[in-house]
């Protein structure tokens, strides 16, 4: 009995702290080679797809009015999937890693927002930019993104990594509201376009807020008592969204 006690109590902080140091390190790695690809990938169609007049061109991709996607965004769309299905299956947010100081990766993240801006003026205001500054911006956007995504999660892990009654009842709704929420995030900047000389930001901030909260309401109290006809209708919806816009 003594045995199982040293074995359950006594040795297992020992064996946390090294598969918390392993898993650290994997951490790390993995968000090391999913920057490597952003970079490569974007850098691909950059060079490659990207009209040469247009710097900042992200290669829109347009199949009819059904899909629509920048090409270039692909280069963080796939990876980025891929990373949250690797750290799914590895339990990254369940087991305690330590993700890094959110004031580092936030500093990391403002550095380089402030190179990015500085590199994006000078590829705007020279008539043909340099392969050198072209460089810089496809090396520069990718690990920009993926310091945001650090410092959110870093942030995110340490703050928000316990369940509220806010948490759960959001987590209940968060796929219908993920189904649904478009349609208010089309539909209301329409409806505010009436309101000229208004403050983007007001505009921003009223859109943003609303669609959340419509899409809970819709979730809630529409989608849950009748999921076949929500179903149905949303359907209807994007055929006939594709065939006006």
């Amino acid at each position: 009995m003594l045995y199982e006690a040293w074995g359950k109590w006594g040795r297992t902080p020992e064996r946390l702290t090294l598969d918390d140091t392993a898993s650290n390190r994997d951490v790390y790695l993995t968000l090391s080679i999913v920057g490597f690809l952003n970079v490569v990938l974007f850098a691909l169609v950059k060079f490659l797809v990207s009209s040469p007049d247009n710097p900042f061109d992200m290669v829109w991709f347009s199949l009819g009015n059904l899909i629509q996607f920048e090409t270039a965004k692909l280069a963080f769309y796939v990876p980025y999937f891929g990373l949250g299905v690797y750290a799914y299956s590895k339990k990254w947010f369940t087991s305690g890693e330590n993700f890094g100081q959110p004031r580092v990766w936030g500093l990391i993240c403002f550095l380089l927002m402030v190179v990015n801006m500085l590199v994006g003026r000078s590829m705007t205001r020279a008539a043909e930019p340099s392969i050198g500054l072209q460089v810089a911006f496809v090396v520069l956007y990718p690990l920009w993104t993926l310091s945001f995504l650090g410092a959110f999660t870093a942030f995110a892990s340490r703050r928000w990594n316990h369940a509220t009654p806010l948490d759960r009842e959001l987590s209940a709704n968060s796929y219908n509201m993920y189904l649904v929420h478009y349609v208010f995030a089309m539909t209301l900047p329409l409806l505010l376009s009436a309101w000229r000389g208004g403050s983007a930001l007001v505009k921003f901030g009223t859109v943003a807020l609303s669609t959340v909260l419509l899409s809970y309401g819709f979730s809630r109290y529409v989608t849950k008592p009748f999921p076949r006809l929500v179903v149905i209708r949303l359907v209807g919806l994007n055929v006939l969204l594709a065939l006006t816009t």
